[in-house]
C-alpha cells in the first residue's frame, strides 16, 4: 500500500480526492510558465494506495506515473489546463486532470480529474 505520508505535504493547489477508504493523491507545485514543459515540472506524480486498486476495480499501479512529453498533451486556454497523462507497460490507463490558474499566477488548484484504468466505464471525482 502507498504511504500518504512518504508522499510529504501536498504542495500549493494540490488536492487529495477521495473514495470512500481510498485516495489519489495529485501534488501539485508552483509553477508561473505555462508550456509543454509545465506538465513535468507541475505534476510531479499520481499514486494510488491499494485501497484506490480495490474500490476502482481496476489496475492501478501503486507507484508514480511518470510523464513525458511524446504521450503528453497541454491544452491551454489562458487560466485552466487539461493535461491528460498516460502510464506506462501493461497496465496503461488515463489521467485526465482539469485545473485552473490562482490569481496570484504560480499556485494552480486542481478541479476535476478522470481515471480510466482498463475498463470501460469512467469513474469522474469532483472536489468537495
Amino acid at each position: 500500500m502507498a504511504s500518504l505520508e512518504r508522499l510529504g505535504r501536498i504542495a500549493a493547489g494540490g488536492a487529495i480526492l477521495s473514495f470512500g477508504s481510498a485516495f489519489v493523491v495529485y501534488d501539485l507545485v508552483r509553477t508561473s510558465i505555462m508550456n509543454s514543459s509545465y506538465v513535468k515540472e507541475a505534476l510531479q506524480l499520481v499514486e494510488a494506495s491499494e485501497d484506490a486498486r480495490l474500490a476502482f476495480g481496476g489496475v492501478i499501479r501503486p507507484q508514480p506515473v511518470h510523464l513525458f512529453g511524446s504521450q503528453t498533451r497541454v491544452l491551454n486556454d489562458g487560466a485552466r489546463v487539461s493535461v491528460p497523462i498516460l502510464g506506462k507497460g501493461d497496465e496503461d490507463g488515463h489521467v485526465h486532470i482539469e485545473a485552473t490558474r490562482l490569481p496570484d499566477g504560480n499556485t494552480w488548484q486542481l478541479d476535476r480529474c478522470i481515471l480510466n484504468v482498463e475498463w470501460p466505464e469512467e469513474k469522474q471525482f469532483v472536489l468537495k
